[in-house]
């Protein structure tokens, strides 16, 4: 693992004791998640994360304490993914983040809620996209977002989503790719997107699936950039973008 990771997987694992600990002893949700709020942050700082990587690692922290108290409490998979959202945005500004920031991780928790449930309710892997999207763009507009801002949130959830059941099915890197590509482009054109934005989406969302799969396989920085650039390049051809807007989108 990198140092990153291992900061990563310090500050998850300082939320998740915070959260149960929290749990055990009887006190509320809300409670539950300031406390793997403040955890995951000193881990992160104590692992030597930046500021804004601390800030982050509290959203995660809360809106994953959050959502497993809305989900223990037999809460819909929509109010699981609400809650997520409103922890994440108080421990975003409780940490100093700016209001878009907040809104960013609101969003974010949101969608991972939602394609949680999704996921532990059997469902496969389009509809976990699909609902990951409406969860983040929902979240978004709560926060105050433009509606592109909206659109650019569905499209990065469902991306994520579709990558990671397609991770979980094992399949291969250039499939995970492909998979995020086809959620974006999906996500962005329910959103109102136009075609070039659906395809600018498609690109971006290969692009960091594919490096998320080589910096998972130890492949150095160079190869994460080269597979990115490639997977950018490939989803760009397949959404009808012409050679020089593939080229940008592979630059990019």
């Amino acid at each position: 693992m990198t140092k990153e990771q291992q900061a990563e997987q310090a500050a998850s694992a300082a939320a998740s004791a915070a959260a149960d600990a929290a749990r055990d002893a009887g006190l509320p949700a809300d409670q539950q998640a300031t406390l793997a709020a403040e955890a995951a942050q000193k881990a992160a700082a104590d692992a030597g994360m930046t500021k804004e990587q601390q800030a982050e690692q509290a959203a995660s922290g809360a809106a994953s304490a959050a959502a497993d108290a809305a989900r223990d409490a037999g809460l819909s998979a929509d109010k699981q993914a609400t809650l997520a959202a409103e922890a994440a945005q108080k421990a975003a500004a409780d940490a100093g983040m700016t209001k878009e920031q907040q809104a960013e991780q609101a969003a974010s928790a949101a969608a991972s809620a939602a394609a949680d449930a999704a996921r532990d309710a059997g469902l496969p892997a389009d509809q976990q996209a699909t609902l990951a999207a409406e969860a983040a763009q929902k979240a978004a507009a709560d926060a105050g977002m433009t509606k592109e801002q909206q659109a650019e949130q569905a499209a990065s959830a469902a991306a994520s989503a579709a990558a990671h059941a397609a991770r979980d099915a094992g399949l291969s890197a250039d499939k995970q790719a492909t998979l995020a590509a086809k959620a974006a482009q999906k996500a962005a054109a329910d959103a109102g997107m136009t075609k070039e934005q659906q395809a600018e989406q498609a690109a971006s969302a290969a692009a960091s699936a594919a490096a998320d799969a080589a910096r998972d396989a130890g492949l150095s920085a160079d190869k994460q950039a080269t597979l990115a650039a490639e997977a950018a390049q490939k989803a760009a051809a397949d959404a009808g973008m012409t050679k020089e807007q593939q080229a940008e989108q592979a630059a990019s």
